[in-house]
């Protein structure tokens, strides 16, 4: 997604949601490397399906590592 504000405090809306459901606060540091990793990768709406994925399917109180998250959005994407 374009490095704006919005899609920052987007993605940290949603990283937030789901630090909450899993009982796992973030650093300022971990949530910026989240960032700094997925948020190239991926869509706003892709982010925001992953999470809800995430909290749907995640069975321990940690939220998941950025790879996680990129099975998520490739299960979403269509073959080229």
């Amino acid at each position: 997604m374009e490095n704006t504000t919005k899609n920052y405090e987007a993605f940290l809306l949603e990283l937030g949601k789901l630090s909450e459901v899993c009982c796992d606060a973030m650093s300022e540091m971990r949530l910026d490397l989240y960032w700094q990793t997925l948020g190239p990768l991926m869509t706003l709406q892709e982010w925001q399906t992953a999470c809800q994925q995430t909290m749907r399917n995640q069975k321990f109180h940690k939220v998941p590592m950025p790879a996680i998250f990129l099975e998520y959005r490739q299960r979403e994407r269509l073959p080229l």
